[in-house]
């Protein structure tokens, strides 16, 4: 990605002038093709046009209203080879990011492949069907610092696996340095100073103005790719721990979000006065989901590429989410929290649990919340991590995050792999939008494989 940020100065041609002026009625008199093909004629052979220009110069109106109509392509390519959503990240902009992926936006350069089924929400995963549940507690240990219990980096993979097939949860140290995650951290801050100019990282009054998704302790919902974020995703360290729980070595890498959760205790939020506690900046406390559907085993594909809806299926196949924490978290500056154990038994609670299936559901959601009633609840366990630790959990787990009520800032790096040989996923990265040279990333022959621009 290049170094562009702030908002662009939207261009000013007659079509539009025209079209945000009079809106749907212009583009219904003209076409919205004609109004298209008119506009592409006026800014000259790059070929960009109209939703590219809403993209790139953070038009979120223009780009709301060009995505209502019919015959707009979210998908377009322009003269210069790039989709809307690549103009989007180049802007930096969440907003328009979010809008586009919204309506169905994807990096590739080439069609989605046609689905070759149809996915039916209301039909039963056969992996469900009788399947009884046998559900008890399990805990895993914490060692003598209050950090759950890891393996290092280069335990043998079988038993890697053999504690992650058990407990769907597992966390591998050092899978990157101290250093680099410093660096990650201050990556991170660039991003939010650029992306909220208002919002300074050494001055606690201005962290007021957070990013989207506060509540929850993510940093909003656009992928962070800059150049020591994506070496993250591409480390030698980070591919082994994944390829250890799913023991194969064709895998696939997501691009995505970072976590972030302010301090709450003894913060200065206003220049002038002492610092003080503040509850209010305090994230969800009883969190607890899937990003799956329980019933059928549809799994998000969220930061990947959509594949084959029909045959995504996670209680046939692996599904995995992982966090990298880039400081340490302790059991007092939040975190992530689970049901030790619950891969092996979600198949048994969703045949058990038919009454709470939504009947409002939409045709392809993957988000659902454990019912505040539901008594494994009480077997939610914290998994504190230390700074350069990987924790990847299976997507069967419910999962979530409790509040920070520390000093301290939280901050992660979400990142999950899947088998590049499964139907549901296809690689979301393409050439232009992971950082480049010129901004000190060099891609490796591991990280073209991962990230989909070489074949394994």
């Amino acid at each position: 990605m290049g170094n562009s940020s702030g908002k662009q100065q939207q261009s000013s041609t007659p079509v539009l002038d025209a079209l945000r002026e009079h809106g749907e009625k212009f583009a219904d008199d003209f076409t919205i093709v004609q109004v298209n093909e008119a506009y592409q004629a006026e800014r000259g052979p790059r070929g960009e046009g109209l939703i590219h220009e809403a993209a790139l110069h953070h038009d979120q109106s223009l780009e709301v209203l060009l995505l209502r109509l019919d015959n707009i392509n979210v998908n377009a390519i322009d003269g210069d080879g790039h989709p809307p959503l690549w103009y989007a990240m180049k802007a930096r902009s969440e907003s328009n990011f979010s809008t586009l992926v919204r309506y169905g936006a994807h990096f590739s350069t080439t069609p989605l492949p046609p689905q070759t089924a149809a996915y039916n929400k209301d039909e039963i995963a056969q992996e469900v069907k009788g399947q009884p549940y046998n559900y008890e507690k399990l805990e895993i240990p914490l060692d003598d610092e209050g950090y759950v219990f890891s393996f290092p980096s280069d335990h043998p993979p079988s038993e890697i696996k053999q504690f992650f097939d058990r407990h769907g949860v597992v966390v591998i140290r050092d899978v990157i340095t101290s250093e680099d995650a410093d660096a990650t951290v201050d990556e991170v801050w660039t991003h939010l100073e650029r992306s909220h100019p208002e919002l300074k990282r050494n001055e606690p009054w201005t962290w007021n103005n957070w990013a989207s998704l506060a509540r929850i302790g993510i940093l909003g919902n656009m992928p962070i790719l800059y150049p020591q974020c994506v070496r993250n995703r591409q480390s030698p360290r980070v591919y082994d721990a994944f390829r250890s729980v799913f023991g194969k070595e064709d895998l696939i890498m997501s691009c995505e979000r970072i976590g972030m959760m302010r301090p709450t205790r003894n913060v200065r939020v206003k220049q002038n006065e002492e610092p003080r506690d503040v509850p209010e900046w305090k994230t969800l406390s009883e969190w607890l989901h899937w990003d799956m559907n329980p019933w059928t085993g549809l799994n998000s594909t969220a930061f990947f590429g959509p594949g084959q809806y029909a045959e995504n299926n996670a209680h046939k196949i692996l599904k995995t989410q992982g966090i990298l924490a880039l400081v340490d978290c302790r059991s007092d500056d939040g975190g992530f929290h689970t049901v030790p154990g619950f891969n092996r038994h979600l198949a048994g609670w969703a045949n058990n649990n038919m009454d709470v299936k939504p009947t409002s559901e939409t045709p392809l959601q993957t988000s659902y919340q454990v019912p505040e009633a539901d008594p494994m609840r009480h077997d939610i366990q914290r998994m504190p991590i230390r700074k350069g630790s990987l924790l990847i959990w299976d997507s069967r787990m419910p999962h979530g995050s409790f509040p920070n009520d520390s000093e301290r800032f939280r901050v992660v790096q979400y990142m999950k792999m899947a088998d590049a040989q499964d139907p549901a996923f296809l690689p979301w990265a393409v050439d232009g939008i992971l950082p480049s040279q010129d901004e000190g990333f060099t891609l490796s022959n591991l990280g073209a494989k991962l990230f989909g621009l070489e074949k394994w």
